[in-house]
């Protein structure tokens, strides 16, 4: 009916855990790769990114860094616009076969609506099918979303990998830098956030 509920729980027994846990790597190194954008999983990979980037005459004394957090969008996208956003995503950057480890796209977006679809949580003892966004918790959630969120800001996307930015993600928190005017960069955030 509408009302916004915010499942912070993923049940790891779920039908479609496998699923979405394969998916999830899948897409997420496709993701970085596309993307140059570097997961990190210790403080110090960020220390190291950034020496290079200080080595490589990036960072200068006008260099802004910025972060922001996908968790509202994880929690409200449309399931229709994140699987078409990711076809836009995969015939762009899958080789000519159509596949990714054997996988062919067809195959890998009827695998993401199964899990979109079968979404589903227990909210006041009442039984809820979740119709939009997904679990923040869910590991396909985290790349849909910046898949999701490249494609309807592709401009961005391009500003990061054309100006060499540093463009780095810890789970559902985003982290550049930025070698242009603070104005449009908070342009860019409020993009990001809306």
């Amino acid at each position: 009916e509408g009302i916004p509920v915010q499942p912070i729980m993923v049940y790891n027994d779920g039908l479609t855990i496998g699923i979405s846990r394969y998916l999830g790597r899948l897409l997420g190194l496709l993701f970085n790769d596309a993307t140059y954008c570097k997961k990190f999983h210790k403080a110090y990979n960020v220390i190291h990114a950034m020496e290079f980037y200080q080595k490589s005459d990036q960072l200068r004394l006008t260099t802004l860094f910025a972060s922001f957090n996908i968790n509202d969008l994880c929690l409200n996208f449309s399931h229709q616009q994140v699987t078409d956003a990711l076809e836009h995503f995969l015939h762009s950057y899958i080789s000519s076969d159509h596949s990714i480890q054997g996988i062919k796209i067809a195959t890998i977006l009827q695998l993401v609506r199964l899990v979109l679809d079968e979404q589903y949580f227990i909210y006041n003892y009442n039984f809820y099918r979740q119709t939009t966004g997904s679990a923040s918790g869910s590991s396909l959630t985290i790349p849909l979303v910046y898949i999701y969120l490249f494609y309807w800001q592709p401009d961005l996307l391009e500003d990061l990998i054309n100006k060499n930015e540093l463009f780095f993600r810890y789970r559902d928190e985003a982290f550049i830098t930025w070698n242009r005017s603070e104005d449009e960069l908070r342009t860019l955030l409020a993009m990001a956030n809306a």
